[in-house]
């Protein structure tokens, strides 16, 4: 049962978190003309 448990969470975890490094990168390179390069410190440590 928790095996099970374990073959399914994983896979979402892992696609959330490529995800998330996708949508901070799309972001990051949105932002980055408008704002100068020290005001990008909330963006996840980029």
């Amino acid at each position: 049962m928790i095996q099970y448990l374990f073959w399914r969470v994983t896979p979402m975890i892992s696609v959330l978190v490529l995800a998330a490094m996708v949508i901070d990168t799309v972001l990051y390179l949105a932002i980055q003309p408008i704002i100068p390069p020290t005001g990008h410190g909330a963006m996840g440590g980029v």
